[in-house]
């Protein structure tokens, strides 16, 4: 995959963690799969322009920055939960670049068919050959009595809305499918981890 100097170099990791606690091989996937949302978010905000953007939800929601006396955001921060960060689901149907949510996403807990998502957490700015990268990850447990099959990640940011500081809309800007699938054993761990590096 060519490398755009524009955008970062994305790289999806897959640590496994079996019941009994034991990691398992790190699985790396190189991606580059922005999807429509993030670059609707990086133009209404580089831009200084009112646009819209479709949310989670399907809806079409507004990304309005133009009222002042309020610091316009794109976030996660450090998160509980399957509303936001990185994002786990259980269809393989195929990248498309307009998606605006996982096709199945596995929900937050522990009963049948659900993980549960730990804290999403970050390393701090790190100085690489040629670059700077930034990581994202999250440990997702299985304590649901079966084992679950993750076929895709996303990542999903929170955007002020309508300049109303605090109130946010959800926005997937990237989904990844993950080749041949990860099963999560019942009892079983997985850590997904979100490289972006930007080579200058």
């Amino acid at each position: 995959m060519r490398d755009n100097p524009l955008l970062p170099r994305i790289t999806l990791a897959l640590q496994p963690i079996g019941p009994d606690g034991r990691m398992g091989r790190v699985r790396r996937i190189r991606t580059n799969s922005w999807v429509k949302q993030m670059a609707q978010i990086m133009y209404a905000n580089i831009g200084w322009v009112d646009a819209t953007a479709v949310d989670v939800t399907g809806t079409a929601s507004s990304l309005i920055i133009t009222i002042s006396g309020y610091t316009i955001r794109m976030l996660i921060g450090s998160v509980t939960g399957s509303t936001v960060g990185i994002v786990a689901g259980t269809s393989n149907a195929a990248l498309d670049r307009d998606s605006f949510n996982l096709t199945a996403k596995i929900n937050h807990g522990n009963a049948a068919g659900q993980l549960f998502y730990n804290t999403q957490l970050y390393d701090p700015l790190t100085a690489i050959t040629g670059g700077y990268r930034i990581r994202l990850f999250r440990q997702l447990d299985n304590s649901s009595g079966g084992s679950i099959t993750i076929q895709e990640v996303g990542l999903v940011v929170n955007h002020n809305w309508p300049g109303v500081l605090n109130n946010f809309s959800q926005f997937l800007v990237l989904r990844d499918l993950i080749p041949g699938g990860h099963t999560v054993p019942n009892g079983g761990s997985v850590i997904l981890r979100y490289d972006l590096d930007w080579l200058v």
